[in-house]
């Protein structure tokens, strides 16, 4: 089986409390992937952040620090301090994939590392979750992909999408995959689901489409910032969801598509009464097993 991580190389940029923004943009046009996450000064035990970006061979280590300190320098900031290893191969994958069998779900195949992809016909997902959540296994996964499916069927809005709690970047990815207009903003809590769903959506082809930080949901600067989105796609548990409500409704853009679920049934209710509360109307709903999905619209 081929390693999800042989070949690659990784620069990680260390930045305490200066921005990231500035900086992942520097390193993300010369690299296949960049992924944000908080890290913790083992002296100090000061929480800042860092950038990692990933490459197919190994980078210049000298132009990226020059070009580190002209972004430093261009926005006052402290120079940071620059990483740049090979990345290790991801030995847990054939553990991991070796009980899970290729799955239809409408118009997606997903499919791991050690399953041969679809010869046509179908949209194929190459996921490998392995530690982070999302295979297809789930219903509420199975329930979203269906939602996505119906949603571009219906020729909705879907150029600007988040992903809120992305783990392996499965949902992303696929409404990547079936609209080629949209780009998608995936944010995960976990430093790791991040960096699975960044290196899931450069196996599937649609790196440049999807951009996966760590971060803390519609705190996160990816998720903040910027115009409204057209597709906002949750699959976490009913506690968040109900909590996250109003962010949700104030980043919603007007007319359009939540797609909620990590749900159950009998948790149904208070999901919907809270998102109902901040003015969102029911659309849809899609049952599997005892898990729900939602659709919602923004009015």
């Amino acid at each position: 089986m081929r390693e999800i991580g042989s070949g690659l190389w990784q620069a990680t940029v260390r930045l305490g409390d200066s921005p990231v923004e500035p900086f992942a943009d520097f390193l993300e046009s010369g690299s296949v992937g960049v992924s944000m996450f908080e890290v913790t000064d083992p002296d100090s035990g000061a929480i800042g952040w860092a950038v990692t970006a990933l490459y197919r061979a190994e980078p210049d280590v000298g132009a990226l620090s020059s070009g580190l300190a002209l972004v430093a320098s261009a926005n006052g900031l402290p120079e940071p301090a620059l990483d740049v290893a090979p990345l290790p191969p991801a030995d847990w994958l054939a553990e991991a994939y070796a009980g899970f069998p290729a799955r239809r779900i409408g118009r997606f195949y997903v499919h791991g590392s050690h399953v041969p992809p679809p010869s046509g016909g179908t949209i194929p997902l190459h996921i490998d979750a392995a530690t982070a959540f999302g295979s297809g296994e789930h219903a509420t996964t199975e329930g979203c992909l269906l939602a996505i499916t119906d949603l571009v069927r219906r020729g909705a809005r879907t150029r600007r999408v988040l992903d809120m709690g992305t783990g392996s970047g499965i949902l992303a990815i696929g409404i990547a995959k079936l609209a080629r207009t949209a780009r998608v903003a995936a944010v995960d809590i976990d430093a790791e689901s991040a960096r699975v769903a960044t290196l899931n959506a450069l196996l599937n082809g649609v790196g440049g489409r999807v951009r996966a930080v760590q971060g803390n949901g519609y705190m996160s600067p990816l998720a903040a910032h910027g115009p409204r989105f057209d597709v906002i796609i949750a699959n976490i548990l009913a506690r968040p969801l109900i909590r996250m409500a109003p962010s949700l409704h104030h980043r919603l853009a007007h007319g359009g598509t939540a797609i909620l679920s990590g749900l159950l049934r009998r948790q149904e209710a208070a999901v919907l009464g809270a998102h109902k509360a901040v003015g969102l109307i029911l659309v849809g709903r899609k049952h599997i097993g005892e898990w729900t999905t939602l659709i919602l619209r923004q009015p």
